[in-house]
């Protein structure tokens, strides 16, 4: 039994919910929002729906809240569940454990597991929700309202941040931007770890793995400037001074480590980063795989590209994005070298080239489409032509992707 929690059982649930919240709700209530907690959500509630999470927003009594849901498919998945705790008793418990570390979180509120003949069928995890907060991931990239002294403090308190969470043995694989919200607060800015699908608990965090995940961690292109960068290991290098001999010196590893964390990203074709991040959906319809931009319409998209498809190497179309009419430039590749050259453009993003990612990926068996915004040959030509210390680093460790992006802008 966790602390500060009770047991509950309805029917085949069992159900871990936090003291104050069990106390001020009735048992029916309680056991209604149970019941609910694995059917479709309404859909202007739905955060992310996949083929075994779920998440979506709710309320448990009074409290805003995360809900996350998780099934175990199949005769493998219910057998494993035997022995391993469920991913969601794996969130809530290292969720426990963070709230508790003095690391401002979403706390967890509630844990429940369908059980059949003592194996996990569905688990929910019920988070708090962090009102008034957004993505660090945004606060970076997007926010503009932001002082130059304020982005410049929250830099260095991330630094500060990422060494506590190493020194309390918590292990977030995924440790990226958008795994942390950030929220104004009377005495500057709360941060706030959200996100424990991929968390382990150690008794330590090795020095390889802190370089990992922080190499990972840099893989966010322009957005963040050297600056900052610099800002950020301050921070961490005040909460672990022994970590390196001097700023110099951990941000000559840190540039190395994150260099190869983008070349192995590359070397094995992954497709989404922190750019595609809530800002792309996967395509899979009749026989179409890909991505896409949010907010295209995918009706005109893959309309479009069925109608010029094979006729011409390069192609222009129009399709509708948020709504307005938008002219692009189709290229026509094998699937393979389609989804190739969309790495290979992820790559160059992440290393720092100011260059916009492709509107979307369509790929079928025979052919790939790159939906690209007519403008990317000036856009890479004003990048080349700057002779920018950034142009230079990125010619220098990714002369492969830049061969790859020199032959596309000549299709175009």
């Amino acid at each position: 039994m966790v602390e500060g929690y009770v047991k509950k059982i309805y029917n085949s649930l069992q159900v871990l919910v936090r003291e104050d919240i069990a106390a001020a709700c009735p048992d029916d209530d309680l056991s209604r929002f149970c019941a609910s907690l694995f059917a479709e959500p309404p859909v202007e509630r739905l955060i992310k729906k996949g083929a075994y999470k779920t998440m979506y927003r709710s309320e448990l009594n009074t409290n805003p809240c995360i809900i996350k849901t998780y099934k175990n498919k199949g005769l493998v998945g219910m057998l494993k569940s035997a022995a391993l705790p469920s991913r969601a008793r794996q969130e809530f418990t290292a969720a426990a454990y963070i709230h508790g570390q003095d690391i401002l979180t979403a706390a967890p509120l509630m844990l429940a597991e369908k059980k059949t003949l003592g194996m996990v069928r569905d688990s929910a995890v019920v988070l708090e929700f962090i009102e008034d907060a957004q993505e660090l991931r945004e606060f970076f990239f997007y926010d503009r309202s932001i002082l130059p002294t304020e982005r410049h403090r929250v830099a260095y308190e991330f630094g500060r941040l990422t060494a506590a969470i190493f020194q309390k043995g918590i292990f977030q694989y995924d440790f990226a931007l958008n795994n942390f919200l950030i929220r104004r607060e009377k005495d500057g800015f709360g941060l706030y770890f959200i996100d424990f699908e991929r968390v382990r608990l150690k008794s330590s965090v090795t020095r390889e793995q802190k370089i990992d995940v922080m190499a990972r961690l840099g893989r966010v292109g322009a957005e963040i400037s050297l600056k900052d960068r610099l800002r950020f290991l301050r921070g961490y290098l005040a909460q672990e001074p022994g970590f390196a001999k001097s700023l110099h010196a951990a941000a000559a590893e840190m540039i190395a480590a994150t260099v190869t964390a983008i070349h192995n990203d590359r070397n094995r074709g992954r497709l989404t980063s922190i750019y595609t991040h809530a800002r792309y959906d996967r395509l899979q319809q009749a026989e179409r795989t890909g991505l896409y931009r949010k907010g295209t319409d995918v009706p005109v998209l893959l309309s479009a590209v069925a109608a010029i498809s094979g006729r011409e190497p390069v192609g222009q179309l129009v399709i509708r994005h948020e709504g307005k009419s938008q002219a692009m430039r189709a290229v026509y590749l094998e699937p393979r070298e389609a989804e190739d050259v969309w790495a290979a453009l992820t790559a160059l993003k992440l290393a720092g080239m100011p260059l916009a990612l492709p509107q979307a990926l369509v790929c079928s068996e025979i052919t790939g489409c790159l939906v690209l915004d007519p403008s990317l040959p000036a856009q890479c030509n004003r990048f080349f032509t700057a002779g920018s210390r950034g142009a230079l680093f990125v010619e220098h460790h990714f002369p492969d992707e830049i061969t790859l992006l020199k032959s596309l802008l000549a299709k175009m």
